[in-house]
């Protein structure tokens, strides 16, 4: 797919990978329509139909009945971890799946972003809920559409990021380890 180019790639695997649960039933994943057996998509993040019903009835505990997730579209696959939207009847859900031994990089993220979202200094997405079963993990945030950057943007975003690095803790450093990027 690199070969075609970047962009031409992820228009490839946004027409074919988008798949629509059915409106009887959110948590029947064999009813799902699928188009994307053509992808190749690194197996060891990629979560199985039944890690999929999981995920679905852990958001479904979660959030309540009332909310319905109606259909998951792929974000980005990668050796590390890969990332979804789920559209659901309260909002759409952004969910990182990493195989079970790297459960503990989730962990990391969810703890650093609610420490960064107590700072009340820069917007941070929600967390929802971290899970796990025996083969895969996930973090389930609150998605934020992106949107393109006003002139007076990255003013604000100096200042928050500022406002962040004035705040100081009881001791330095941080109480685990943890990854930047992964």
């Amino acid at each position: 797919l690199f070969s075609i180019g970047t962009y031409t790639a992820e228009r490839l695997i946004e027409a074919a990978s988008i798949e629509v649960l059915s409106s009887d039933n959110p948590l029947n994943t064999d009813e799902w329509i699928s188009r994307s057996a053509y992808i190749r998509i690194p197996m060891e993040n990629n979560p199985t139909a039944s890690t999929w019903d999981e995920i679905y009835l852990s958001l479904k505990t979660k959030l309540g009945n009332k909310n319905r997730l109606l259909k998951r579209n792929p974000l980005s696959y990668g050796s590390a971890s890969n990332t979804y939207k789920i559209e659901s009847a309260g909002g759409g859900l952004f969910i990182k799946t990493v195989s079970a031994s790297r459960t503990n990089v989730l962990h990391c993220e969810a703890t650093s972003l609610r420490t960064l979202a107590e700072t009340n200094a820069i917007r941070i997405p929600k967390v929802i809920l971290l899970e796990n079963n025996e083969d895969f993990a996930w973090l389930a945030l609150e998605f934020i559409d992106l949107k393109t950057p006003d002139p007076t943007c990255y003013a604000k975003l100096g200042e928050s990021i500022a406002a962040i690095h004035r705040i100081c803790g009881g001791k330095y450093g941080w109480p685990e380890d943890n990854w930047i990027g992964a």
